[in-house]
């Protein structure tokens, strides 16, 4: 039995993130001060914000650990492991507490090789010019030696490759102003594993103070002290979260994290260590695995298996993809009232089964239907609400420090008051036609509100295309 472990997402405050969160508080206050309702844009914002928490928690339950059995494969969540049965090649639900054994959130500092009968540690440090790893090895006779000492980035190379990234804020920004106030940030080792005499290296940064680093490939020779860095241009604003070898290949997981906020980069990533060429296999890529944000990842025998955001896929040796969706569900035993908002009127029955749920209150739950609705919409606020694509990605409910979802209302007639309004979070709108002259746009959403009383969401592991 093996078991390969990642580390829980961190998270990274990004002020554009805060800004739109911000614009979409006050679009909602705005709305509610037009039909004279006194609710002050503080304690708007702490509703928003703790529905933001509320859905992660019941919601997000993203893979975190993989562990091989003879007869199973098991994915473990914090609240469920997902149980997947080699015989059968079915999938089964477990609602099991992990948050024990899941590991922290903390960077790797000693590897034990049973291979080499050696301790390996790793020493991150920086100054306010550059960054640096040192890497000790054990001896046989006590005591360590250093294997290997290697800079990682410096000032001028962070500002080189972060002004773009910082550029689309700041259009006016150069790269002499960046490398004056930019932060160096300290390595970490985020994953490690070995291939014969070699160790290969992950690395992230200490995004403390907004320091920034630089995405890493380490290959370090173990019997030679020989060390190869890669930093694929791709890899430039990301850090390195997880390595496998499969098919002969080199697999990472990258992202761009802090905390504040995720922020997908080339998710699931190919690496040809010959010419150190990177291929990006996040959704979108072709072929592309299902979801941006990588959560876990091991190989075993014929089969890479990857965590991401969204779901649970498997790569098979040629790159065959196969993957299943982990849907937040919640079954109604009988019909439901549904409402256009949360405590609003009920406007429509739900037949009794499953239903996928996208966002929660204290309350009430926000959840995919089968029919649609229709209203109208500020043509600049739908596209806003296109634009942010919160809708889109699962990772997005984990970014509840910038507040999370932006909130679409959507009038059924213009003479309609906004306390009337169909309330859209996380289901994509469709629109209806072209624009009104006088700058309104009629959508149509799968969307509907139940009470969540009495009501228990789990996650289901559906099929591609189901």
């Amino acid at each position: 039995m093996s078991v390969h472990t990642s580390g829980p997402t961190r998270l990274r405050w990004l002020p554009r993130r805060v800004l739109g969160w911000a614009v979409a508080m006050i679009l909602v206050a705005g709305m509610a001060e037009s039909a004279g309702v006194g609710l002050p844009v503080r304690a708007i914002g702490q509703r928003i914000r703790d529905s933001a928490e509320i859905s992660a928690q019941w919601l997000y339950h993203p893979a975190r650990e993989i562990e091989f059995r003879e007869a199973e494969v098991l994915f473990r969540a914090e609240r469920f492991t997902y149980r997947w049965d080699r015989s059968s090649q079915q999938w089964e639900v477990l609602a099991e507490d992990n948050s024990e054994r899941l590991p922290a959130d903390l960077a790797i500092e000693e590897y034990e090789s049973e291979r080499q009968a050696a301790l390996f540690q790793f020493f991150g440090e920086t100054d306010e010019e550059r960054a640096a790893l040192e890497v000790h090895r054990s001896l046989a006779q006590g005591g360590f030696e250093v294997l290997a000492r290697l800079r990682l980035w410096d000032r001028s190379r962070l500002a080189e490759a972060w002004l773009e990234y910082f550029r689309e804020d700041a259009p006016d920004l150069t790269p002499d102003q960046l490398a004056e106030d930019l932060v160096v940030a300290r390595p970490e080792v985020a994953a490690v594993f070995e291939d014969g005499p070699n160790l290969w290296l992950g690395i992230r940064y200490d995004t403390s103070q907004g320091a920034l680093g630089l995405g890493t490939v380490v290959h370090l020779d173990t019997a030679t002290g020989q060390v190869t860095l890669f930093q694929p241009e791709a890899l430039w604003t990301s850090s390195v979260t997880h390595l496998a070898r499969f098919d002969g290949r080199l697999w990472l997981g990258a992202r761009r994290f802090g905390e504040g906020e995720i922020e997908p980069t080339v998710g699931l990533a190919e690496l040809d260590p010959q010419s150190g060429r990177l291929v990006s296999h996040r959704s979108g890529s072709s072929p592309g695995v299902l979801g941006q944000v990588v959560t876990a990842m091991a190989a075993e025998d014929g089969a890479l298996w990857v965590g991401t955001d969204e779901g649970i896929c498997r790569l098979g040796k040629g790159k065959a993809v196969v993957c299943w969706r982990i849907v937040p569900t919640v079954t109604l035993e009988s019909a439901v009232a549904a409402s256009h908002f949360p405590r609003g009127p009920a406007v429509r029955q739900l037949a009794p089964g499953q239903y996928e749920v996208r966002w929660v209150t204290e309350d009430f739950l926000e959840v995919l239907t089968p029919d649609a609705v229709e209203g109208w919409a500020r043509t600049d606020e739908v596209a806003e609400f296109e634009r942010r694509k919160f809708y889109v990605a699962a990772f997005e409910l984990a970014n509840t420090g910038a507040g999370g979802a932006g909130i679409l209302h959507l009038l059924p007639t213009l003479a309609a008051s906004p306390l009337e309004s169909i309330q859209v979070v996380r289901v994509p709108v469709e629109r209806v036609g072209p624009p009104e002259s006088d700058g309104w746009q009629r959508c149509r959403a799968q969307v509907g509100w139940i009470p969540r009383e009495g009501l228990v969401v789990l996650p289901r592991i559906s099929p591609i295309g189901e």
